[in-house]
């Protein structure tokens, strides 16, 4: 019984785990996303062009898949709770 009991607590700790490293994941690419944006928006005499803008593109589509991926994460693991 004690070997299910610690099994049950290190797979339910390695999810909070692999759920923070996710989380992580995702705030630093926002923040990545936001610092970029400060940098375009602190310029004096540049204006924004073609490559901002897609760069924008592309952050935000690494926080989107970064969001989805936790996500999907979430739902793997409502099982574990159960």
């Amino acid at each position: 019984m004690a070997s299910t009991i610690n099994q049950l607590i290190r797979e339910r700790k390695n999810v909070y785990r692999e759920l923070k490293r996710a989380m992580r994941r995702l705030d630093s690419y926002q923040e990545e996303a936001e610092r970029m944006i400060n940098r375009v928006l602190a310029r004096k005499r540049s204006v924004p062009d073609v490559e901002d803008y897609s760069e924008l593109i592309q952050k935000v589509a690494e926080v989107g898949s970064a969001h989805n991926s936790l996500q999907h994460l979430l739902e793997q693991y409502s099982d574990v709770f159960t």
